[in-house]
């Protein structure tokens, strides 16, 4: 109970620390937690549990796994990596998941569109719409056309980004 309350305390002033404006924040150091402990007491537990809860990244590595590079084992390089490839897998999946639904709807009014035509009626394109999500056209093949650069695959946070120098490509897309 003791350590639930100090890893809760710990968590708060982390919070609390960050809705400081910038110039307090920086006054603030912010403190890590150490937990110790006998095998077997729920430290590796409550580590993922306050992972999970704060959305972080978790990697769970023997302190016997830290070895100097070239002898058998991991270094502490190979076991940061890890850490940012699986934040970066996770970001890159909450992103997904976040744009899913508006490139859903971006891509139902482009094939509404090379079906009907961008002119058409409202109730029109509702029932074409209803017959789409229906899956009763997946028989149709249109062709639309997507301009893609290379630095548009990738957000900003992984170095991409638009590139206005380059020219934009057209692929086309069957559906």
């Amino acid at each position: 109970a003791d350590a639930k309350r100090a890893v809760a305390n710990a968590l708060r002033n982390r919070w609390r620390r960050q809705q400081l404006e910038e110039e307090l924040r920086a006054e603030i150091m912010p403190r890590n937690m150490l937990m110790v402990g006998p095998t077997g007491v729920g430290k590796t537990e409550i580590a993922r549990r306050l992972a999970k809860l704060v959305d972080a990244p978790f990697i769970k590595v023997e302190a016997t796994k830290f070895t100097e590079v070239g002898f058998h084992g991991r270094d502490v390089d190979s076991i940061i990596r890890d850490l940012l490839e699986m934040a970066m897998t996770r970001q890159r999946s909450r992103l997904e998941d976040e744009l899913r639904p508006k490139a859903t709807e971006a891509a139902e009014e482009q094939i509404l569109n090379a079906l009907i035509g961008p002119m058409s009626a409202q109730s029109d394109k509702d029932t074409w719409l209803a017959h789409l999500r229906a899956k009763l056209l997946d028989d149709r093949q249109i062709k639309v056309e997507v301009p893609v650069t290379d630095n548009d695959l990738y957000p900003e946070w992984v170095g991409g980004g638009s590139d206005s120098r380059k020219p934009p490509q057209i692929r086309v897309i069957q559906v």
